[in-house]
């Protein structure tokens, strides 16, 4: 048995995700990240994370040249 406020909260989900599909910022902003996602594949950027070192990761990452 559906209540109305079940009834109430998919109706407005449904209304919502309209609303988004037609937003004009929200397409725009997709095909960014799929721009983005396509200079990941082929190796041009990385995803945002942490990549400096700290202190102490500094001195694990040793080079080193063959003589």
């Amino acid at each position: 048995m559906k209540t109305s406020t079940t009834i109430e909260l998919k109706e407005t989900l449904k209304n919502l995700g309209d609303k988004f599909d037609n937003d004009e910022i929200i397409k725009r902003f997709q095909e960014s990240s799929n721009e983005f996602d396509l200079m990941i594949k082929k190796g041009l950027a990385k995803r945002r994370g942490n990549n400096i070192y700290s202190s102490i990761d500094k001195g694990t990452n040793v080079v080193m040249f063959n003589r």
